[in-house]
């Protein structure tokens, strides 16, 4: 079973309180703000491709998995470049299969193309909700809107 999860590092919580979320740019909600660790891990071969870094964009890696989802529909490879990193998660479709592998790991994660959708739009519903909860504002940011 493929697990995502995240955790935002205590120091982002303080940078948000100077923002005015309502406003601001995608661009500084994707890539600035909400920062912490993600958790990428298949139980059953116990494939571990987490990034607990404390600076990953939680955003937009969530929304990012989404658009990879959405981008294999058409496409047989897609990638995740963690942002100031050389990190990248890969998927390439097989058939009605995804793989997933990290340059940064050993091993591959295989799954259904549907299981992967169905679990990366989950997740990314989870953190726009769950961020949104924490943080009123930002369910009036357009940006944000767009995923809710």
């Amino acid at each position: 079973m493929l697990l995502f999860d995240y955790s935002l590092e205590p120091t982002s919580s303080r940078k948000l309180a100077a923002v005015d979320l309502a406003h601001a740019a995608p661009e500084e909600l994707r890539y600035e703000l909400f920062l912490g660790n993600v958790y990428l891990r298949e139980s059953m071969e116990q494939i571990d491709f987490s990034a607990p870094w404390g600076w990953v964009p939680v955003l937009d890696f969530a929304l990012s998995l989404k658009a990879v989802s959405e981008a294999l529909e058409e496409d047989t490879n897609a990638k995740f470049e963690f942002t100031e990193s050389d990190a990248v998660l890969s998927f390439e479709r097989l058939g009605v299969d995804v793989e997933i592998t990290a340059s940064y790991a050993a091993g591959s994660i295989r799954l259904s193309h549907a299981q992967f959708g169905a679990l990366a739009a989950a997740f990314s519903r989870r953190v726009v909700n769950e961020l949104c909860t924490q943080n009123l504002q930002l369910a009036a940011n357009p940006e944000i809107r767009r995923h809710l």
